[in-house]
């Protein structure tokens, strides 16, 4: 006699990032997500580094993974040297004069 299968748990979502339909519209965009990795590395940050800083952020221990949009973005803000199409604008503007 086979054992009975055991049915695979489901991905559950966090509650402080659903929206009470299983839905996780909050969640970080795995572009963020990305980008967030890609400033990480450049700034020769590994994957632990780069969540104590977003710890010191945020004021509060979370992954990479785990972040809202608007973690995410402070987080980028906090790690990318400039602002986000403030130099390409003006670099622009400086080669082409």
């Amino acid at each position: 006699m086979e054992p009975p299968e055991t049915p695979k748990p489901s991905r559950v979502e966090s509650p402080q990032h659903g929206n009470g339909n299983g839905q996780t519209s909050d969640a970080a965009t795995n572009k963020q997500v990305q980008f967030l990795l890609n400033l990480g590395k450049r700034q020769g940050l590994s994957l632990p580094q780069l969540e104590h800083r977003i710890q010191e952020v945020l004021g509060k221990k979370i992954g990479v993974y785990d972040l809202t949009k608007r973690e995410a973005g402070d987080i980028i803000d906090s790690l990318n040297p400039t602002p986000a199409g403030s130099s390409n604008s003006q670099g622009r503007n400086r080669i082409s004069r």
